[in-house]
Formats: structure tokens, sequence, C-alpha cells
């Protein structure tokens, strides 16, 4: 603590911390209630315009969609998702991708699966 004297640890240290870009044109920290607000509201015309499955929004949605958003913004970005299924994979990263204006793919594997599922 000497060495950072101007340092507000309790605010440096919150857990967790949100950054993001859709905010503001620069990565910056954002509140839990901004970004909930923001996202609650892009979810909405979400529904309307691609599907008709409502979301949630909690906290650890909140971090899934930060955290798929920072993957897909890299160069050739992509991510495997694994978990149970319902829990919303599918949903999160076609509303990310929306968001940034990106087309997914998504593998259908199957017992024949070959090079000509790749056309």
């Amino acid at each position: 603590k000497r060495f950072f004297a101007g340092v507000d640890f309790e605010e440096a240290l919150q857990h967790p911390m949100y950054y993001s870009t859709w905010l503001s044109k620069d990565t910056k920290h954002v509140s839990r209630d901004e970004l909930r607000g923001f996202l609650s509201a892009r979810l909405r015309v979400f529904y309307e315009e691609e599907l008709d499955v409502p979301l949630v929004v909690f906290d650890e949605v909140l971090e899934h969609v930060l955290r798929i958003d920072r993957v897909l913004r890299q160069p050739m970005g992509h991510l495997l998702l694994v978990g149970d299924s319902g829990a919303g994979k599918t949903v999160l990263s076609k509303f990310v991708s929306w968001m940034n204006g990106l087309s997914i793919f998504q593998i259908k594997a199957h017992s024949r699966y070959g090079m000509e599922d790749f056309n």
C-alpha cells in the first residue's frame, strides 16, 4: 500500500469488475447496473428480431456475455462452449455475435461426420 498511496483499494479491488466497449468507444469499467440495463434493452430487441427465447439477466449472464465478447473481438476469435444442455451457451453466443455484427457457424456432429459436412 505504501507504493500506491493515491489508490482507493476498496474500489480498485471490488469484485466483480466489468469492462466493456458497449457503453463507450473505449474499454472502460462499468457498473453492474449500467451493464444490466443496457443488456436488458438490447436483449429485448434481440428477442424481437432474432429469437423468441427470453433470458433472465443475472450476474453470471453478464460475466459470460463479456467473456464471449472479449474472445470474439480478437482477430480470428473463436471459442468452444462446454456445459449442460439448455444453459444458454448458444443463445448467448448468438446474442454477442448479433451485437457485434458477426455471423456464427455451428457444427452439427453426427455418426458419419466428414469433410463434405463443411460445405
